[in-house]
């Protein structure tokens, strides 16, 4: 019993100059780390250039929209809302591709503006130069949202976008009971 009684302040100053050398004893002791390189035997990269060709231009789709409409002025909640517009091609060049944003403007008093937007991608549309076709999209109308109704007025506002540019844009107030 005696010699582990003896044994235990030898490994206390032990530990104590190990954590000094690390410098861990009472924060830090000022001895600053110095890095060690320990070289790899691999030679460093050679970059070689790579030349990119320049992308193919692509001619700009070009059309008009018309005609923007929706089913209905007034819905029930939980309906279906559909939206449209004529897409005549007036470019040279297939539009198989229109992207439409859809807004929901509503002001709720005490709460304040509600405002959501959803993204359509209308693909393989198929509108040869000069013929023009009836693009639609459908959107549900909640039958409530977070707890609190939706019935009340709205404002739709979409815009439709060819090869990522604004094409045209339609608003409509709507009414949903």
């Amino acid at each position: 019993m005696n010699a582990r009684k003896a044994l235990i302040p030898s490994v206390c100053v032990l530990i104590a100059i190990a954590m000094s050398v690390a410098g861990c004893v009472c924060g830090n002791t000022g001895v600053t780390p110095t890095p060690v390189v320990t070289p790899t035997g691999i030679p460093a990269a050679i970059v070689t250039p790579v030349v990119t060709p320049s992308p193919t231009p692509t001619p700009p789709f070009k059309a008009e929209l018309s005609d923007w409409a929706t089913d209905k002025d007034t819905y029930a909640r939980g309906d279906n809302a559909t939206g449209w517009v004529y897409v005549r091609n007036t470019g040279d060049v297939t539009i198989d591709q229109i992207d439409f944003t859809l807004v929901i403007h509503r002001s709720i008093p005490i709460l304040g503006d509600y405002r959501i937007a959803y993204n359509y991608n209308m693909t393989g549309l198929d509108i040869k130069p000069g013929k023009s076709e009836k693009v639609q999209f459908t959107q549900e109308i909640p039958a409530e949202y977070s707890g609190i109704s939706t019935a009340g007025n709205y404002k739709f506002e979409v815009t439709a976008f060819l090869s990522g540019k604004a094409a045209g844009n339609f608003s409509k107030d709507i009414r949903v009971v």
